[in-house]
Parts: structure tokens; sequence; C-alpha cells
């Protein structure tokens, strides 16, 4: 089964209707920053998809599955709501992936931060 962008967009609402506003503006923050660094679709056909979410801070990156045919989300973290902050990188990574037909086999993300400048 392939997972487009449709597949994604009622997790999405899910995901976005259990954050607050600072875990949504927190996770929008770690999509855009280059945090989301691995999906590994699976499952028998790829229906579930395990997201690594870097946040500074933390030794591990925090584990976060997306179900997107169930509208559910997991993360190993310890954030007290029902969403945080990795599930919302993960949810817009992955619909944005989806949505430009990127989104397949296991990826590892390339960090987006410019090199460091030379001494």
């Amino acid at each position: 089964m392939a997972l487009d962008k449709a597949a994604f967009d009622a997790l999405f609402t899910a995901i976005r209707g259990a954050s607050s506003a600072r875990t949504w503006s927190r996770g929008i923050e770690l999509s855009r920053t280059g945090a989301v660094r691995s999906i590994e679709p699976q499952g028998k056909a790829g229906e579930e998809l395990h997201v690594r979410v870097r946040t500074p801070g933390r030794a591990i990156a925090p584990s976060v599955i997306l179900y997107p045919v169930d509208e559910g989300w997991t993360c190993d973290c310890d954030a007290p709501e029902d969403s945080c902050e990795h599930a919302v990188a993960a949810v817009l990574v992955c619909r944005k992936l989806a949505e430009t037909g990127e989104l397949g086999a296991r990826a590892e993300l390339a960090d987006p931060s410019p090199p460091p400048a030379p001494a």
C-alpha cells in the first residue's frame, strides 16, 4: 500500500487536535530544522512508519511510530500530553514527503544544517 498525502490528512488533523499551541509550534520548528532523522516503513504493507526525531538536549532521538491508516501514533518521550513535538514533526515531514512522492522505503534524511564556517 502506498501512503500518499491523503493518508496523512486525518492523522495530521488528529495530532493537531491533540496538541497544545506550544507543542504544535515546537513540532513545526523541529520539522523545519531537520530534526526528523530517519523514516522506516514497517508492517505488512508499510502501514506504520518508525520515525526518529532528534531533539536538542537529548542523547537519544525519540522514536515516533505513525499509523496513518488508523489515525494513531506513539512516541517514547515522556511528554504529558497525548501529542508531543516529536509526533508533530514526524507527521509534518511524512505528509510533505508523501505529497511529493518521496515517501517510500527506509530513508535517512540529510542534515540541513550548513557546514561549520572555516576558522
